[in-house]
């Protein structure tokens, strides 16, 4: 199926696009990228070859991921790690050079103060990026739309265990401001004919610490 037809390759693409988009024009002085939460490691094996001189690491907790990309994708500046993200960025802090963490359909299954924790831990390992591709808007629980100047808590539910937070505010609480942000609508719910979720979207953001 294209990006049009389901939400996995429209993931894909927008990841490849985002990440694209952060190397060649917010700051091409970039060296390291961290997937959080890499899942398949398809768009990561694309970014690596489109920026040669960038190194790439997915991160993900789970043992048959790492496996799975491993045997999948091989490439001298894309390596896939099992870790805790927690336990991996004290690591990360020892890597010189511009860094940058994105995470995609990732955050969204995090409890706030998780997530809250994790931004404070990129500030402390020198994480200069924060870049995101989350859902956001309109919560399948309540119908409500929601955007950063009218939350009315740090994070709202999305669906199920899912949540939308406040990126913005939990990036400021933790030395990041944000330097970009778009909204942009969920294609695959306009092909599976749901009219009553049309106002459901995805978010761009970028964040550089101060």
């Amino acid at each position: 199926m294209t990006r049009y037809q389901h939400g996995w390759p429209n993931l894909c693409h927008m990841t490849e696009e985002i990440l694209s988009h952060c190397l060649a024009h917010i700051d091409s002085g970039i060296e390291t990228v961290i997937n959080f939460g890499v899942f398949c490691g398809e768009t990561d094996y694309r970014s690596a070859k489109k920026f040669p001189s960038v190194s790439f690491i997915g991160v993900d907790r789970e043992a048959a991921t790492k496996k799975l990309n491993d045997a999948a994708y091989t490439l001298k500046n894309l390596s896939f790690v099992q870790a805790d993200i927690m336990n991996f960025l004290p690591v990360v802090a020892e890597r010189k050079g511009v860094k940058l963490l994105f995470h995609a359909r990732t955050a969204t299954l995090l409890y706030p103060n998780l997530l809250l924790k994790i931004y404070k831990s990129c500030a402390t390992a020198g994480i200069q990026y924060i870049a995101l591709y989350e859902n956001f808007s309109l919560s399948r629980s309540t119908f409500l739309l929601h955007d950063f100047d009218s939350f009315p808590a740090q994070s709202v539910p999305y669906a199920e265990t899912m949540f939308i937070h406040n990126y913005r505010q939990f990036l400021e609480e933790t030395g990041y401001e944000m330097i970009e942000f778009k909204k942009l609508p969920y294609a695959d719910l306009i092909w599976h004919h749901n009219p009553e979720v049309l106002a459901d979207s995805h978010i761009s953001l970028v964040a550089r610490l101060k």
